[in-house]
């Protein structure tokens, strides 16, 4: 099968418990994170894939809850975590999410679902930057990334660095020579946009998200909240900051 895996954990250093927490008309990050994925328009499956760690019950509690499927495994080797969760549910062809990004671009996901079906021996598929950059090392924090189950298996064949094992995708990018990689073009609206950041690592990604969350909510054009936020100069000042400080 083909899925959407959505990479979760609780225990954030910078802020615990962020993905469960209250984030808009009672539902949580998490929550809109999976319903975005869900909203693709070629009907691949969200699941959810957490650590074994006892703080990480609550994700399969709410996954149950909402009857969505979920996988425990590694907290640290990532990798292994994504190998054994395709194992698990058979998945041979994936994108993987990450479940910090309450604006996760549900056309950016069908792009890449395209992408693989237009491509279909590709290993890696990635919007990337100008400057060869794929998506998910920048800090905009609204696309995800296609990979398949076999090049996963490659990549824990190849090495035991444990970077890699920790950042799933990363030898596949740095080694372009072993894998067959399909770069995007990034649209156009966020190409030349540098200043832009909406992961949620701190409680002030946290209150500025719900905010905007709040403001353009229920029509999220993405085009449009880059453009409102590039006139807002305390909003990107914070963003600016952030993206000093959590440099991938």
């Amino acid at each position: 099968m083909n899925a959407i895996v959505v990479q979760v954990r609780m225990g954030s250093t910078r802020l615990p418990g962020k993905v469960l927490k209250p984030f808009f008309k009672a539902k949580t990050i998490l929550d809109i994170v999976v319903e975005n994925a869900q909203k693709n328009k070629f009907g691949w499956e969200v699941i959810v894939a957490t650590t074994s760690q006892q703080i990480d019950d609550e994700i399969e509690i709410f996954c149950n809850s909402r009857k969505i499927k979920c996988f425990r495994g590694s907290e640290n080797d990532v990798l292994k975590r994504f190998m054994d969760t395709a194992l698990q549910y058979k998945i041979e062809k994936m994108i993987r999410v990450c479940a910090d990004n309450p604006f996760l671009n549900t056309q950016l996901i069908d792009a890449l679902i395209e992408g693989s079906i237009n491509n279909s021996n590709s290993d890696y598929i990635s919007h990337f930057t100008s400057d060869g950059m794929p998506s998910i090392k920048t800090h905009w924090g609204v696309f995800a990334e296609f990979v398949t189950y076999n090049a996963l298996c490659k990549v824990y064949e190849l090495t035991n660095e444990l970077f890699y094992q920790e950042h799933v995708t990363n030898y596949i990018y740095a080694n372009p020579q072993s894998f067959k990689i399909v770069q995007l073009e990034m649209p156009i609206w966020m190409r030349e946009t540098t200043n832009i950041r909406f992961t949620v690592d701190t409680p002030d990604d946290f209150s500025t998200m719900v905010n905007l969350y709040s403001k353009f909510y229920p029509t999220f054009n993405l085009e449009k909240i880059v453009e409102f936020v590039k006139t807002q100069p305390e909003i990107l000042a914070i963003m600016d900051r952030n993206i000093n400080q959590f440099k991938k």
